[in-house]
């Protein structure tokens, strides 16, 4: 069936300011969201702990997105997961500690099985939009492969987007015109919310029943 991709508004601020530290200490700070995750496995059983967590937030790179050795193009990913047994478990736990403390469920933008870059088929090459858009279809480690949260923009991304919106052309399928205007329309309104609001984008990947706080934004 493929993966389904899905657009969300994200407080990039709070983020960097209150969760990336939390995760930094281990969520040592945050027992409420460990016990919480904790809930969502098997048993209520996890092989992450304090010093885990921590180890593994103070690794990533400065912008919380990549990790020494993890390539989700490579082929040798299934060794990256062998030498990081926690590997699976930190997406998930990540994913469910941004949910709850800063980004929105709703309102969410489908963008479908083929994702965010499928739908401007048209878009120009080289462009501002362009190269924003191909930026949020980049994996990071928060993925377990292909699954979870993908990436994420900042605000100042989001006003570029809509600065540069004309660049971003429609796709031009026979006969699908009226979606396509629609679905245009929404992502367009969806920048203009997340901006009122200062907010980022997150995109995320067949995200978990578990992480939805119905969290929405007006």
């Amino acid at each position: 069936m493929g993966t389904w991709y899905s657009l969300y508004p994200f407080d990039e601020e709070k983020f960097t300011e209150a969760v990336v530290p939390s995760l930094k200490r281990g969520l040592a700070d945050r027992q409420d969201l460990f016990d919480l995750y904790k809930q969502t496995r098997l048993d209520h059983h996890t092989s992450l702990t304090t010093e885990i967590i921590a180890s593994i937030a103070l690794r990533l790179n400065a912008e919380f997105k990549s990790y020494p050795g993890y390539d989700p193009f490579s082929n040798e990913l299934s060794a990256f997961e062998k030498e990081n047994p926690w590997y699976y478990e930190w997406s998930a736990l990540f994913e469910l500690v941004v949910f709850h403390e800063c980004a929105y469920y709703k309102p969410e933008l489908y963008c479908g099985k083929f994702g965010i870059n499928s739908r401007f088929g048209n878009t120009t090459r080289g462009s501002i939009a362009d190269d924003i858009l191909g930026d949020i279809a980049n994996e990071t480690i928060h993925t377990y492969y292909n699954i979870g949260i993908v990436n994420w923009i900042t605000n100042e991304d989001v006003k570029l987007l809509l600065i540069d919106f004309d660049n971003l052309k429609l796709r031009s399928n026979p006969g699908d015109d009226l979606d396509q205007k629609v679905y245009d329309e929404d992502f367009y309104n969806l920048l203009l919310l997340a901006d009122k609001h200062s907010l980022g984008l997150l995109y995320g990947a067949d995200l978990k029943e578990y992480t939805i706080f119905e969290r929405q934004l007006a």
